[in-house]
């Protein structure tokens, strides 16, 4: 039962196209077009050389400001390339889970600017320090979508600081996203000082680009948001809200209300709608009609 539900979920996952299926697509499939290349070359030339990741290395990679200015696409392609599997793994695990969470309350058009915008934002950071500190990695390049993701992340946490995160299914009190992102924003900031890695560094800046993609809206557009709301109810004939509700607010009541149809869903899937209890059904009724 397990098995099955976990093999519909990845294939549902990666026939949905959206543009989160189609960028977890993309970068592995070029992982594995590297990989493959490089298997090529060795296998033909016995030498141990990995041509074709030093070719994207030099060309897709960020490095330092005068490879950056002869070569500007890579503010972009960096974050789609990734030469490491380990690296692969856990940055598409991440992004396949917050990227689902993202799309269902902010929809596609949002996640993927937000995705983009996060992941050019890492490249300004990088290439500062690299003026300042030369590593191995400054010779190397930066690959990877590190900073996209965790950009993604701090994006979601900002718009939903206080949504509790449940990582085991008789857990109590669930773990809130503001103090989840403390947690990383703090362990990238001590591993940039420490060790001075261009991925840390990186990582801020999708972070800090994150964070304000969705700070800096709440602080001037929320009474319009706010306004649009009143009047949409006014228009359809239903009761306006004697006090206006707080972004917070809002949100807290949208996470519960997702979570309890989620626990909803799961009854059915497990017990059939048969075993619904009245307040259950009629509950489930108002939130396909969108009245809660």
């Amino acid at each position: 039962m397990f098995w099955q539900n976990l093999k519909n979920q990845i294939v549902g996952f990666f026939r949905s196209r959206t543009w989160l299926s189609r960028i977890v697509i993309f970068d592995c499939v070029t992982w594995l077009v590297l990989v493959l290349a490089d298997f090529v070359v060795n296998y033909f030339t016995l030498k141990g050389k990995t041509i074709a990741t030093d070719w994207v290395m030099q060309w897709l990679c960020i490095s330092d400001w005068p490879t950056f200015l002869a070569r500007p696409w890579t503010a972009i392609t960096y974050f789609f390339v990734h030469t490491n599997f380990l690296s692969l793994l856990v940055n598409m695990l991440v992004l396949a889970v917050v990227g689902k969470v993202f799309y269902r309350y902010l929809g596609g058009r949002r996640f993927i600017a937000t995705f983009l915008a996060c992941g050019v934002a890492g490249v300004v950071p990088v290439l500062a320090m690299s003026e300042i500190v030369t590593t191995e990695a400054a010779f190397h390049g930066l690959a990877g979508s590190s900073a996209a993701v965790m950009g993604l992340f701090i994006a979601l946490c900002t718009y939903l600081p206080d949504q509790n995160v449940f990582f085991f299914r008789n857990q109590g009190k669930g773990f809130k996203f503001r103090y989840i992102a403390y947690i990383l924003v703090a362990f990238d900031l001590v591993s940039a000082i420490s060790g001075m890695s261009y991925v840390h560094v990186a990582n801020l800046g999708g972070e800090l680009c994150g964070f304000l993609m969705f700070f800096l809206p709440r602080l001037t557009g929320g009474i319009k948001l706010k306004i649009s709301e009143k009047s949409r109810q006014k228009r359809k004939g239903e009761p306006a809200h004697e006090r206006p509700v707080s972004d917070e607010e809002y949100n807290r009541r949208r996470a519960e209300n997702d979570r309890r149809i989620d626990e909803i869903l799961d009854k059915i899937s497990q017990s059939g709608y048969e075993k619904l209890t009245p307040e259950e059904k009629e509950f489930l009724f108002k939130s396909s009609n969108n009245k809660l």
